[in-house]
């Protein structure tokens, strides 16, 4: 026998167990595969079939309760084994549910990726605006927060031709300060604008 037991009684015809560890070895050893195999007949993965019976051998060995019964321990091995590969699945199940909503999520915005490199194309462009004469940031500044040319004449006081000017200009520097596509992705944000 693997166990030597000691006459408190406990829960239901178990009793507190004191392991022998050799002959704990020799029922894992004994049990083992077979419970593996069993276990992934039911949750499909090697990996997690393979969790599930290491980790009620833990369990087992720190409790140190197995039925009375020697016939019995077999089928507490495998109605455990199978109790926690059902609660695996629902697990599984669970994460797959908020996975998929997730996925649902980010599926109708930009990917990471892409949102990331806008987030860059944004901050070199920041940068670059900064470093135009002031009145020349200001006009792009309002210009990427989507007011109209007229909006912009208005605001700034200055006329519709001016505006388009001053733009023509900004867009020229922005051009030789910018590389190709932070420049192209400020075109793109300026034919959003019109």
């Amino acid at each position: 026998m693997y166990r030597k037991i000691t006459h408190n009684r406990e829960n239901h015809g178990r009793m507190k167990l004191q392991y022998d560890s050799e002959k704990f070895n020799a029922l894992i050893r004994r049990y083992y595969f077979s419970l593996v195999n069993f276990a992934d007949n039911i949750v499909k993965s090697r990996e997690d079939a393979e969790d599930i019976v290491q980790n009620l051998f833990v369990k087992i060995w720190e409790e140190q309760s197995l039925p009375d019964n020697e016939k019995a321990v077999g089928s507490y091995l495998y109605a455990s084994v199978k109790n926690l590969s059902l609660n695996c699945l629902r697990d599984n199940e669970r994460l797959k549910l908020h996975h998929s909503q997730f996925v649902m999520e980010i599926a109708g915005e930009k990917s990471l990726r892409e949102k990331v490199i806008e987030e860059e194309s944004y901050r070199l462009l920041r940068g670059a605006i900064r470093q135009l004469p002031e009145r020349s940031a200001l006009l792009m500044t309002l210009t990427l927060q989507g007011l109209s040319q007229e909006e912009i004449g208005k605001r700034m006081d200055i006329s519709l031709s001016s505006v388009k000017s001053m733009k023509a200009y900004a867009i020229q520097k922005l051009r030789k300060v910018l590389d190709p596509k932070t420049f192209l992705f400020l075109l793109m944000l300026l034919a959003e604008n019109y």
